[in-house]
């Protein structure tokens, strides 16, 4: 370790005034376990580092050339010298963990701001940050399922330390996921290549990560001695070891129960008023020891909902998925199903017809009719021959998959089913009828709902056999929000809203949602557990979607920013070119020159400094200085203020020719000579006769053919706009321009293809200046540009429309939808 200087631990008690709400002595504690946290990590991040060299070397011996090899050798003496600054943020990192923990500040990290890229780079961005994540991923669940009991353990005390505040991996600052992603930005003070990082990667995760189980054991030893839940146990090790890394923050009721008691001794107290802290020796109970707040919901009625308990979890969800949507209120939600119950059960009691053609409906009586005398068949037999067609789910769909599962078809094969098994004389009971209707009529829904791609309606239907197995055993699925496979479909539907699906994307949403279905269909036993660990799946996924498309975006303003800045730098450096040739003539190859190569000069410093800098009227005197070098000089006097200047002014050219970066020393003589030719000319001019040089072309002609592309070496290309043909026959209200230029970034639109589809994008930036509106689509890549008057034409004709996005959940549309159609049955 003799490049890694000790971490220095802050002090707790300069930031006493942000402490409030922690004991004093516990504020010591934490510094404790700041202390072994970043010992440890640091000594296994310099035993990490002292076996790079040995990886890299045993890497380039089995590289496939030799400019692979020297890559390898190259990073060997680059990470030897950027060693000392990656360990420092990494330490700095896990620091702050632990500050932004006792200051119970959110340790999401924010994405930083971007800088100007060019478009090659923003097409890596999302890939990039797919592998890294991914990595971070693999290596924390490595961890999680390793040390699921000390994790347990870690977080019930560390809530005690911080007066009862729950800890979870999202707030410890120890968790193996927020570790490993400090080590993601020391990794950036490195700037190496990928298959480098995939190397420090696998070493990281050899030596630091497989401390943590040490760490972890220490903390817990710390917290013990100072009487933190001493007597803590955590008797479901093989459940939670069977579980793996999802179920490492899960409680047994037997660990739950073990927590509470220990924690009811050392909080006798109850909670103190915000603001005061609780008696010296006393903590409050651990949010994450208390049991589930349920709320009481309205009473059920019909038979559909009579094993419905009275009290259960109404509130409302906070999936990824679902920003922004409006979901029913629960009361309303429970008085919907009530109402649906008392049609269906009305139906049948009056002998309604099975079959109802317009509606496309055909009642599961309706493929084996019931018969009087016949015993129906149990629950459990329903099951049975469920779990059965589920296998030949299974056995004969994979993914992705291409054909629908209609609802009629599915009955009809349940039916064919049950009488195979050799009870032809049995009938399905009234009850499970209405179930299996119910539930028919709910993927009918999801099969015709217009907001729906084909794709993912025809991926969402294979999800009936499971779903009607829940609904025959657990009825709140069609009541409560929080139901672990309601809360599934409706976030996979809505993800398929929001993302348009990619066929070829197989990491994309559909891809996502394939495997999902996948999983249920194959996995699905009755253990509604499965739900639970799929959307916690999933909401990561959707998450991870979204910081990649909100990086790909921003990086996608700013590249169009830069853009329309260097628009506006040119047209200025322009302008103020042209007017000065117009009005002085000067001879043609200063022309060329001005137009070319000060051009770039000018358009550099308008760009980098702006208008109102120093250096943009530093340019504009040198610009001056030009046009009076090449002007006839006649007098003594202006003769030798000429000779006096010249060696200066052509000193100050060839230095902002420099500063562009795009000119070799020769280039930029051979750019200068031709001015120093006709300020040599100027010198020598005489009254009554011509310059030495040519006479210039006609100043508009050779401003029209001079090249101003160009910027250090770099040629930049107009935007490409989207025009419409046929905008100027087009009649555009003024008040739908008025309209546009005040509509919020955010904003979707539907726009009509050549092919009559609909592609839905996101207004994401307008711009002032040219008055053009960037899109870009769901993954956050620019799709298109329009300018203002191209937009507000689209609109007019109706090839482009203000989109109207889909903000209620699947479940609650369907079950309105459902009671909609029923009270048509019933003539209502």
């Amino acid at each position: 370790m003799s490049q890694t200087e000790p971490p220095k631990v802050v002090s707790l008690q300069s930031r006493k005034e942000n402490l409030d709400h922690i004991q004093p002595r516990f504020q010591q504690l934490i510094q404790a376990c700041r202390k072994i946290t970043m010992n440890s990590t640091a000594s296994a991040l310099a035993q990490m580092f002292e076996n790079i060299d040995d990886a890299l070397f045993d890497a380039a011996e089995k590289a496939e050339n030799n400019s692979i090899q020297t890559m390898f050798f190259d990073s060997m003496r680059e990470i030897r010298l950027k060693r000392p600054q990656a360990e420092r943020i990494f330490h700095q990192e896990i620091s702050q963990l632990f500050t932004d923990f006792i200051e119970l500040k959110s340790t999401t990290s924010e994405p930083e701001e971007s800088q100007e890229i060019d478009a090659e780079d923003m097409s890596l961005v999302q890939n990039e940050a797919y592998e890294e994540s991914l990595v971070v991923t693999n290596m924390a669940t490595k961890v999680n399922g390793r040390c699921t009991e000390a994790l347990y353990a870690l977080n019930q005390r560390l809530a005690i330390v911080i007066n009862g505040i729950k800890v979870t991996d999202d707030t410890n600052p120890v968790s193996a996921k927020k570790v490993a992603t400090s080590f993601c930005k020391a990794l950036e003070a490195l700037e190496t290549h990928k298959r480098i990082q995939e190397i420090l990667f696998r070493l990281f995760d050899e030596y630091v990560m497989t401390e943590l189980d040490k760490i972890y054991d220490d903390l817990n030893k710390r917290l013990i001695q100072a009487d933190v839940l001493p007597n803590l146990k955590f008797s479901a090790r093989q459940y939670a070891e069977s579980q793996g890394a999802r179920k490492h923050l899960d409680l047994s009721e037997a660990g739950k129960e073990e927590a509470d008691n220990e924690a009811a001794e050392q909080s006798p107290a109850p909670t103190p008023p915000p603001g005061q802290h609780p008696p010296s020796g006393q903590q409050q109970i651990p949010e994450a020891t208390s049991s589930p707040q349920r709320h009481p919901a309205p009473p059920n009625t019909g038979p559909l909902a009579s094993n419905i308990p009275q009290n259960y979890d109404n509130s409302i969800p906070e999936d990824a998925a679902m920003d922004g949507t409006v979901y029913m209120d629960p009361a309303v939600s429970d008085q919907l199903f009530s109402a649906i119950s008392d049609l269906i059960t009305t139906r049948r009691v009056n002998n309604m017809p099975l079959e109802i053609p317009e509606a496309n409906f055909r009642s599961v009586h309706a493929f084996s009719p019931p018969e009087e005398g016949q015993a129906p068949y149990s629950t459990d037999d329903l099951l049975s021959a469920l779990t059965a067609l589920q296998k030949q789910n299974i056995d004969s769909d994979g993914t992705p998959f291409t054909t629908p599962q209609t609802v009629n078809a599915f009955k009809d094969n349940l039916v064919k089913h049950l009488n195979d098994e050799g009870a032809s004389n049995r009938n399905i009971s009234p009850e499970d009828a209405d179930i299996i209707d119910l539930v028919g009529m709910l993927f009918d829904f999801i099969l015709d709902d217009e907001n729906l791609p084909d794709i993912c309606k025809t991926a969402l239907s294979h999800l009936h056999t499971p779903y009607l197995k829940i609904a025959l055993t657990d009825k709140e699925m069609f009541v409560r929000h929080q139901h672990p496979a309601r809360r599934l479909l409706n976030s996979m539907a809505q993800a398929a809203v929001l993302w348009a699906p990619d066929e070829q994307n197989d990491r994309g949403v559909l891809a996502k949602i394939q495997y999902v279905v996948q999983r249920v269909i194959k996995d699905y036993s009755g253990d509604i557990e499965l739900f639970n660990e799929l959307i916690k799946d999933f909401n990561g996924f959707i998450n991870l979607l979204k910081r990649q498309s909100e990086i790909i975006e921003r990086r996608a303003v700013e590249a169009t920013k830069g853009r329309d800045r260097l628009l506006a730098a040119r047209k200025k450096s322009r302008a103020t070119l042209e007017s000065r040739i117009r009005d002085q003539q000067p001879p043609k190859a200063t022309v060329h020159f001005l137009l070319s190569a000060w051009n770039d000069v000018l358009v550099f410093v308008l760009l980098r400094h702006g208008e109102d800098g120093e250096a943009w009227q530093r340019a504009i005197n040198i610009t001056d200085d030009i046009f009076w070098s090449v002007d006839p000089k006649y007098s003594i006097d202006e003769k030798d203020l000429l000779k006096e200047k010249q060696p200066h002014l052509i000193t100050n050219i060839k230095q902002h020719l420099i500063n562009l970066g795009g000119h070799q020393e020769e280039d930029i003589k051979g750019l200068v000579k031709p001015l120093v030719l006709c300020q040599r000319a100027a010198l020598r001019a005489e009254q009554g006769k011509p310059l030495e040089t040519p006479e210039p072309q006609a100043v508009e002609q050779q401003i029209e053919e001079a090249a101003v592309a160009t910027l250090g070496g770099i040629h930049i290309e107009e935007e490409d706009l989207d025009q419409d043909e046929d905008s100027g026959n087009v009649d555009v209200d003024p008040e739908l321009i008025t309209r546009l230029k005040q509509v919020e970034f955010g904003t979707w639109f539907d726009f009509v293809q050549g092919d009559q589809s609909m592609m839905r994008l996101k207004l994401s930036w307008f711009s002032p200046t040219t008055l053009n509106y960037m899109f870009v689509d769901g993954a956050g890549n620019k799709a298109a540009v329009k300018p203002i008057f191209t937009l507000a034409t689209e609109l007019t004709i109706g090839t482009a429309r203000f989109a109207q996005i889909e903000r209620a959940p699947l479940m609650d549309r369907a079950m309105d939808k459902i009671h909609t159609i029923l009270k048509l049955f019933m003539g209502k």
